[in-house]
């Protein structure tokens, strides 16, 4: 099983997922567009089973924006807003 490694922008939380991604796709939405400050997000979407937050899980908030169609929740980092 591969195991990959990420952190937020500022390195205060980092985390490692295992295994493949439940899903993975691309969105050129409004709301994704602004928050990648490109024309398309590339994501991947994973089992919470499969994350292991390594470092800084107090830092970690969560957030609703509820931008119609979609109504979703994320995990952030307040510091650096990633």
């Amino acid at each position: 099983m591969s195991t990959l490694s990420g952190r937020c922008f500022c390195g205060e939380v980092q985390f490692e997922v295992t295994g493949a991604p439940a899903a993975m796709g691309y969105c050129h939405c409004e709301s994704c567009r602004h928050w990648s400050a490109g024309p398309v997000n590339a994501f991947t979407l994973w089992k919470p089973e499969s994350l292991k937050i390594t470092r800084g899980a107090s830092s970690i908030g969560t957030c609703s924006p509820n931008i119609p169609p979609w109504v979703w929740s994320m995990f952030m980092q307040p510091r650096c807003h990633n």
